[in-house]
Parts: C-alpha cells; structure tokens; sequence
C-alpha cells in the first residue's frame, strides 16, 4: 500500500483517521475484502472509483469502450 508520506507529496489531500476506530477499523474491512477479491481472481490491480459503469462487453466476451 501506499503510505501518507508518498501521497501528499504527491500533493493529495489525505485525511487522517487514525484516532477514529469506528472509521479505521472500517477502512480496513474494506481494503482486505478489496485485496481478497483480487488476489481470489488473480487481478494484478483494481481501481475503486466512487461511481461504478458496467463493461460493455462484446459477444466473445471482450470489453467495448
């Protein structure tokens, strides 16, 4: 994973959770059932965007656009 150092300086906003559990211990249910879900499919990455858009997948199964 990435660390806050290397993200701000990339110049990102990062916000810092460690004092909240609630919302940390949350984070981290959703990381590993993310890194579970790649490495059960062999993905050699995935991308979490806040909106999600189905594949247009062709008739053999190959991504449109």
């Amino acid at each position: 994973m990435i660390g806050i150092k290397t993200l701000t300086e990339l110049r990102l906003k990062v916000e810092d959770y460690t004092d909240r559990l609630e919302l940390k211990s949350a984070i981290r249910k959703y990381s590993d059932l993310l890194l579970d879900c790649a490495q059960t499919r062999n993905m050699e990455y995935m991308f979490h965007a806040q909106q999600y858009r189905k594949p247009n997948l062709g008739s053999t199964g190959e991504i449109n656009g």
